[in-house]
């Protein structure tokens, strides 16, 4: 199974991965499996775990989300990163400053991959364009 962490750095997952992963009915079902199975440990941070938790509880069920909760939060595999008041207002801020439209959680990736030289785990087209001073990993490729 190919690896996808590279130069010691780690991967930060973006909420659609994780979406994708846990739904079986998703485009992208399996390429997310193949994705997250073939990680070490990767990060995701409480602004993803909380789009997840919403997403899966209003197109799912609360069992589903349940049981991604638990995988989360629970899995030795996955660290889950708080942003510190600076990244939050440097989040708050780039949202504000951004001349495209893109959600608070993906500013928020943003600026922890920034901060904490991570990669970017996504599908989002959206996001990989807007992040070009980031390292990005585009999973569906």
């Amino acid at each position: 199974m190919k690896s996808f962490t590279s130069e010691n750095r780690s991967v930060l997952v973006d909420s659609c991965v994780l979406i994708a992963y846990f739904r079986t009915e998703e485009a992208d079902h399996q390429i997310a499996l193949d994705f997250i199975n073939g990680l070490g440990k990767f990060f995701v941070n409480d602004y993803v775990i909380s789009e997840v938790m919403t997403v899966l509880q209003l197109k799912e069920n609360r069992e589903t989300m349940k049981t991604a909760v638990e995988v989360l939060s629970k899995n030795k595999q996955v660290q889950i990163l708080r942003l510190t008041w600076e990244e939050f207002a440097q989040t708050v801020e780039f949202m504000q400053k951004s001349s495209t439209e893109i959600s608070f959680v993906d500013c928020s990736l943003l600026i922890l991959a920034r901060s904490r030289e991570l990669l970017v785990g996504t599908f989002d087209k959206g996001l990989i364009a807007t992040g070009k001073d980031v390292d990005m990993l585009d999973v569906g490729k």
